[in-house]
């Protein structure tokens, strides 16, 4: 792993993997232009998709759902608009 230091921004570069074998934190924005994958549960106060999303297991909701006057909703198939 080769680490890149900027310590004026005070940011540091990796280019290779890192591995840990406990808790990541962030008091800031964590970006990636890959894929970020967990085989455990990810929690988060609120997540924003700007494209689609795939869920390939249940999806529980226990609030609203909403969508703009545009959006088409199908469950089971059929398609609802309201």
């Amino acid at each position: 792993m080769t680490r890149l230091n900027n310590s004026k921004a005070g940011k540091s570069s990796f280019t290779g993997n890192i591995t840990a074998s406990s808790n990541i934190s962030a008091s800031g924005t964590i970006q990636s232009t890959g894929n970020i994958t967990t085989a455990g549960t990810l929690t988060a106060e609120q997540i924003t998709s700007t494209d689609d999303m795939l869920v390939t297991d249940d999806l529980e909701v226990r609030g609203n759902i909403s969508s703009s006057s545009t959006s088409t909703i199908s469950i089971g198939g059929q398609t609802k608009v309201r």
